[in-house]
């Protein structure tokens, strides 16, 4: 079932963060990313286009801040 919350982009985003930094790209599945934010799975492929795209938005994040 589809998670149809407004928060679940953000909720993603704060697991990917932890979830990368705990153990870095390779170590971090997207399964795990989005149980860690109770969103469903395709939401990553909707928002971002796939793992990569996650990673690379929040690398790009945090050299802009």
């Amino acid at each position: 079932m589809l998670e149809k919350n407004d928060n679940s982009k953000e909720r993603i985003l704060a697991a990917a963060v932890k979830l990368f930094a705990q153990k870095g790209f390779e170590g971090a599945s997207i399964r795990e990313i989005c149980k860690e934010a109770n969103a469903n799975i395709c939401m990553i492929s909707y928002y971002w286009g796939g793992k990569q795209e996650l990673y690379n938005c929040i690398i790009e994040d945090l050299i802009e801040r």
